[in-house]
């Protein structure tokens, strides 16, 4: 098997890699095969014939959607031992799983390393909210809902956005069909379970956004209420809850799915965020940290196997149950999302935060917001 290396894709933009490869291989097509790795080209082709068009793809692909002025590639021993090293602590939104893989990988790979980072990485959860680390600054980095960020903002913190691995919304609402829901008019009256925390949001902006009157039940996390017919459709994601419920012995054909997205309410989750004061201050510490980590996420995407190894660890050794067919499912599922948009991969779009604020502020989540070179950092150091 080729090994797919991080110089394979900082040796040119790789946001911009379909240009990159189809304007080289109509000058020289031999050449160009025998300077980058043979994965980084079978991903590409495999993206543009699984996602979009490419003439799509490419035409949209612009040669700046991310600045990158210190090229890394894997070091030697004496080029690492001679970093000058900046400890940060990250934390993640949930409990350890496939959700976070690049992180993982970035660790255990050393991409954090070759930035010149230690990273010492942290659980969240129910009981340990990454805003809150955040706030009380128990975490330099985590990550977020996009809706939670936004939350964030609005109650005065000040928080920047320096990566996002999420290009879609992975939310669904999921209804048994024998309770006779076939379409979302057909929650109207019904017991719709939701999650009790912010999580919530971006279910109730769908019921709103839909003009849908149903009875909202607080839920836990548990699908078993669903089940057990406590509430006739509850939310999910699809990395997660949804195929937790199916291998409860429930079958996709007797479920009715709603997907966010496809219902006017696309808002991308995963984002890795910082305070304002902490980003201000180390600017370039920033985008080394989300660098290294879509690193991690390549990485991740090219090596499922030896990235599943790597999450069961953390997840053996936080003392979590680990469910091997479930990580694999979440670990395929992140992967479209991040590659949802892979000429916006790794950056939170413009017009997908517009949209977001814009529906946050309808439903009255929100009052206020900030421009979108804010809320990423642009305005303060440069394309991050």
């Amino acid at each position: 098997m080729t090994t797919y290396t991080k110089s394979d894709y900082h040796e040119n933009d790789w946001k911009c890699a379909g240009k990159t490869i189809i304007n080289q291989l109509s000058k020289n097509p031999g050449g160009f095969i025998s300077r980058i790795s043979i994965a980084r080209y079978l991903i590409f082709l495999a993206v543009i014939a699984s996602v979009v068009p490419a003439y799509f793809l490419l035409r949209s692909c612009s040669q700046k959607l991310r600045t990158n002025p210190s090229i890394f590639k894997y070091r030697d021993k004496a080029e690492r031992d001679s970093l000058q090293i900046s400890k940060v602590r990250f934390q993640t939104q949930w409990l350890h799983q496939s959700q976070f893989a690049g992180f993982y990988i970035a660790n255990e790979k050393g991409f954090y390393r070759d930035y010149g980072l230690e990273v010492e990485i942290s659980m969240g959860g129910p009981e340990n909210p990454s805003a809150n680390a955040l706030s009380e600054e128990k975490a330099d980095f985590v990550t977020m809902f996009l809706t939670t960020a936004l939350r964030e903002i609005d109650a005065g913190n000040q928080i920047i956005n320096v990566g996002q691995i999420s290009q879609k919304s992975s939310l669904l609402l999921v209804a048994l069909k024998s309770s006779g829901i076939e379409k979302l008019k057909d929650l109207n009256g019904k017991r719709v379970g939701l999650w009790k925390n912010d999580f919530k949001e971006p279910s109730l902006i769908l019921l709103n956004k839909n003009k849908i009157n149903a009875e909202i039940v607080p839920i836990s996390w548990t699908t078993n209420v669903l089940s057990e017919k406590v509430v006739d459709v509850m939310n999910m994601m699809d990395y997660n809850e949804y195929d937790i419920f199916i291998n409860s012995g429930h079958a996709p054909d007797e479920l009715t799915v709603f997907a966010a997205a496809d219902y006017g309410v696309n808002i991308p989750e995963d984002g890795i965020y910082c305070r304002k004061d902490f980003y201000l201050q180390n600017p370039q510490l920033c985008q080394n940290f989300a660098e290294a980590t879509m690193d991690g996420w390549i990485y991740a995407m090219n090596h499922e196997e030896e990235a599943l190894a790597i999450v069961l660890r953390y997840l053996r050794e936080a003392h979590l149950p680990a469910n091997i067919p479930h990580q694999r499912w979440m670990l395929k599922k992140f992967k479209e999302a991040a590659m949802n948009k892979p000429e916006q991969f790794g950056t939170l779009s413009e017009q997908d935060y517009i949209n977001s604020v814009k529906m946050m502020k309808e439903n009255g989540v929100i009052k206020t917001s900030l421009p979108y070179q804010d809320f990423t950092g642009t305005k303060d150091a440069g394309q991050h």
